[in-house]
């Protein structure tokens, strides 16, 4: 995020790859491409169990609104809804 910064302050634009290295953005695509790889990532996130794809973006929140010292702390609270899903059997 540090990188980002100077942008961020003089309202400099800058492209797709610079957003990608400054970790703005997840993935950056090629144009005219944007919602088939958006559906493509729907469907993988679909695909996946739902427990676990809630408690991952419980954790990402919690890292980045409390820092990962409290993610880490707080993983083990996710960990025993999953394992007794039926997902997991």
């Amino acid at each position: 995020m540090a990188k980002a910064i100077p942008y961020l302050l003089t309202g400099k634009p800058f492209n797709a790859a610079t957003a990608e290295e400054l970790n703005l953005v997840s993935e950056a695509v090629a144009t005219g491409k944007q919602h088939d790889r958006a559906y493509e990532l729907t469907v993988e996130i679909s695909n996946a169990a739902p427990l676990g794809v809630q408690a991952l973006l419980a954790s990402a929140l919690d890292g980045t609104r409390n820092g990962a010292d409290s993610a880490f702390g707080n993983i083990h609270s996710f960990l025993p809804p999953m394992f007794h899903s039926e997902g997991a059997k």
